[in-house]
């Protein structure tokens, strides 16, 4: 029995079974340190480099949104699995036949414009477009057609009017 100068503490019995130091239980740590060890062979902070075989979205619901420019060299570009090689400007084709233009475009003081596809697709394509700049700037599409659509500039959840901004879209 414990001396205790309180007479309503009678007894303080010792815990049993209770883990008093990391590492003790020798599996918890050795999972953790093949966790820590693999997560270092994926992630290269040297060169900010990371090593995936896969990339997709954590909410399903959701797509990947990348918000700066993405660096394909010595890389190919894969459409539903096929190959796509895409210039600049002007209209591309997949190795399975289907369809691509890219372009770039500008929009002026006015925060909107319409796009013309140089030759209109056979099917409503899906298209994308990136700003490639300094200024916080998001591109929008909308009114997608096989003859073209319109793109809208934002910055700070207001219509772009600041000027004029350069962008690049695709169309598959």
């Amino acid at each position: 029995m414990a001396t205790n100068a309180s007479p309503f503490i009678v007894n303080i019995v010792p815990l049993q079974g209770i883990v008093t130091e990391l590492g003790s239980s020798g599996s918890d740590t050795t999972v953790l340190q093949t966790q820590i060890t693999s997560l270092q062979s994926m992630v290269d902070t040297t060169t900010k480099t990371i090593y995936a075989d896969v990339i997709t979205s954590f909410t399903p619901s959701h797509t990947i949104d990348i918000f700066a420019n993405l660096n394909l060299s010595n890389a190919s570009l894969l459409v539903n699995s096929n190959v796509v090689t895409l210039p600049t400007t002007g209209s591309a084709t997949t190795t399975s036949g289907s369809s691509v233009q890219a372009g770039s475009n500008t929009i002026g003081v006015s925060g909107s414009l319409a796009v013309t596809f140089a030759t209109p697709l056979l099917t409503t394509p899906s298209v994308t477009a990136t700003y490639r700049g300094a200024n916080p700037i998001l591109i929008t599409v909308n009114s997608v057609s096989v003859s073209g659509f319109t793109a809208y500039a934002w910055s700070n959840n207001a219509a772009y009017t600041a000027g004029s901004t350069n962008f690049y879209w695709m169309a598959m």
